[in-house]
Formats: C-alpha cells, structure tokens, sequence
C-alpha cells in the first residue's frame, strides 16, 4: 500500500529535510506540503492525503488544533507528529498507537512509525486513532509539558519551570537550571520557540531568562538592566538597551527605575 503524505511544519528546512528522509521509506509518495495549521487543512481538503506528518508547535494554529478540526470529517488522514520538545512521554503516545517523532528524525524510528501508519491504513482505523491523538494531547494540556534538552550524554527532561536561563556563546548553547548547566544541542530558537512567554524572556541574542527565576534587578551601564538570577552562582545578564526598554514596560510604571 502507497501512502500519499503530506508534510506540514513552519520551517523550509525541516520540510526539505523530511522530505529527504522520505524519499528513501518504501511505499511513501510526498505529494505536497504546508507552512502553517490553516495551509495544512486546505492541503489536506484539496489532496486528501493518507498520513501527515505534523509539526505540534506552530504559530497561530497549533497541531492540536489541526487535529481537532480534522475530526469527525470523511477521508481523515493518519498523522505523525514530528517535533522538538516532547510534550507529555513518549511511552503515553505509544500506548495509544500514536505516532511521535523527535526532531532531529531518526531514520529508523521515521520508517517504523511509517509502517505503523501503513498496517492502521490497512485496518481501517484511521478515525478512531485520529481520536486518540486530539485526547492523548488534550491530557497533555492537563499535565503540563517537559522540555527536551538534548545533551552529549543523551535526553534530559526538564520542566520550564526548573530552567533558570538558556544562553549561547558561538556554538555552544547552555541551559542553566538551579542545580547545573547543561550543554544542548539545539540552538536557542529552537528551545525559545517552546518555552513559554511568560515568563521566558529575550534578554538579549542568544540568551532566553525565566523572569520568575530572577531575584534581583540591578541598574547597568547606560541605564541597561542587569538581571541576577536564582541560581547556584547567582548568575548576572545584561540586558540589551532594546530589551531593557521592552523589560521596563513589561514591569509597568511600578516597575524597576
């Protein structure tokens, strides 16, 4: 059985990528992609694919909605989520029969997640797996979402809550949290674009802050704010005159002066 696939993600890159990966997986013809929720339900509407791979976060309209407007329609296609944090664990969604991949994708892991899909096609249980996902992804919203920080050593778990500042110098991205300083391997927009805002701040290029994990806001050269973190070290970043600005209205007119 040939799968038609559609790929949906915000990013060109990892389109191109996926696509890539795909052309060598058997039985599996791309036949389009989209940038964006909205895009991917009018590709789906327009080429009545048989698997999308699916990005969970994206501006505006998310996975999770993707799937909830895909419900209870005729010719709902399966979906692989394809993305870089994991939102609840791995072994939840696999429980449910829900396709789940971390980016960067693994090829071995992509094609077994490809014949998943083909052997549910195969069955005729697209909509009912369809339904599994949206619940196994709401009881997501309910428990809350871990960070993935991927190190040399492996998979690091971290809840937002416990990362006091992301920071990059060249190359080398550090996630620092209250205990230690953990070396990742995706770039700060990478991690940015999962963390909440707020209280995850931009304090200045390639340094994100838990404003919640800040217990002091000292005044900088020219006016700047320099912000001392809770941590082991009591860390200090210097604010840019940008986003001392965009911090200082954030604080409002009670604010630090």
């Amino acid at each position: 059985m040939t799968l038609r696939t559609l790929i949906v993600d915000d990013e060109q890159a990892a389109r191109d990528r996926l696509r890539r990966l795909l052309g060598d997986v058997a039985g599996v013809v791309v036949i389009g992609d989209a940038d964006s929720g909205p895009a991917a339900l009018e590709a789906i509407d327009a080429l009545h694919p048989d698997l999308v791979f699916l990005d969970v976060q994206m501006p505006g309209m998310d996975g999770l909605a993707v799937v909830e407007a895909l419900r209870g329609r005729p010719r709902a296609p399966l979906i692989v989520f394809a993305t870089a944090y994991e939102e609840h664990a791995m072994a939840a969604f696999d429980a449910h029969a829900v396709s789940y991949l971390l980016k960067p994708i693994d090829r071995e892991r992509l094609a077994a997640a490809v014949e998943r899909c083909r052997q549910i096609a195969q069955s005729h249980r697209v909509e009912s797996e369809l339904t599994r996902i949206a619940d196994a992804l709401q009881r997501r919203e309910v428990a809350g979402e871990r960070l993935v920080v991927r190190t040399r050593r492996g998979l690091k778990m971290l809840q937002p809550a416990d990362i006091v500042c992301v920071s990059a110098e060249g190359s080398v991205v550090h996630v620092h949290t209250a205990q230690e300083v953990l070396r990742a391997d995706q770039p700060v927009r990478e991690l940015e674009a999962v963390l909440p805002d707020p209280p995850f701040f931009r304090a200045r290029r390639g340094v994100l802050v838990n404003l919640d994990r800040v217990q002091e806001i000292q005044h900088g050269f020219r006016g700047c704010f320099v912000l001392v973190l809770a941590d082991a070290g009591a860390t200090e970043i210097a604010l840019s005159e940008r986003q001392s600005k965009v911090l200082r209205e954030r604080l409002g007119p009670k604010g630090a002066r």
